[in-house]
């Protein structure tokens, strides 16, 4: 009787979470990126990527498209020259970002069993830390903080598009702290898949 209990407890709790999600709008939002307000009203500032379509939620990146079949950490990523397409200029973070981006694919990254795959982008946002901001209620400490956001395209040796990032974060008063954040989120993702 007790099991049986437990049991439909467990069961009206789960289906009363759900019913709660989708009365606030939980539950009803989509895990792709076209399918995103900002999108949609075209309020975002383009990188690299010329098809947003295959974006989805990634785990530990915002959005990402790995081709069907591919293993990530099976290759080894060869990092190329980005792009600041941001309205930033800043020199230090693109070399900073670039070179995260090729140290930590190398100290995670996997022998390259199956290859070698290119890396190419661009860092599409850039905004510089404020100290005036700080005062914005609830979310003021992290507002603050310099931002970066970047788009990576992994190539094959076809040159085929096997990958592709769209990421970015918020990191301490430089530019170059968030630069490295968004390169060591990125280089995690593909050692983990």
């Amino acid at each position: 009787m007790f099991r049986k209990l437990t049991l439909l407890t467990a069961v009206a709790l789960i289906a009363s979470t759900v019913t709660v999600q989708q009365m606030f709008g939980k539950g009803k939002s989509s895990n792709r990126f076209v399918d995103t307000d900002d999108y949609k009203k075209g309020e975002y500032d383009k990188g690299v990527i010329e098809d947003y379509s295959n974006l989805v939620e990634g785990d530990g990146v915002e959005w990402v498209y790995v081709a069907p079949g591919i293993h990530l950490a099976d290759y080894k990523v060869k990092v190329g020259t980005f792009k600041n397409k941001s309205d930033v200029t800043s020199n230090s973070m693109m070399k900073s970002f670039e070179q995260t981006l090729s140290e930590s694919l190398e100290r995670k990254g996997s022998k390259g069993a199956k290859g070698t795959l290119s890396a190419e982008g661009a860092v599409y946002w850039a905004e510089r830390s404020s100290q005036g901001k700080r005062w914005i209620p609830y979310a003021g400490g992290h507002l603050a903080q310099a931002g970066v956001g970047a788009e990576v395209i992994l190539r094959d040796a076809k040159g085929d598009i096997v990958a592709e990032f769209r990421h970015s974060g918020r990191e301490g008063d430089r530019l170059e702290s968030a630069a490295e954040e968004v390169a060591d989120d990125i280089a995690g993702y593909i050692s983990d898949h």
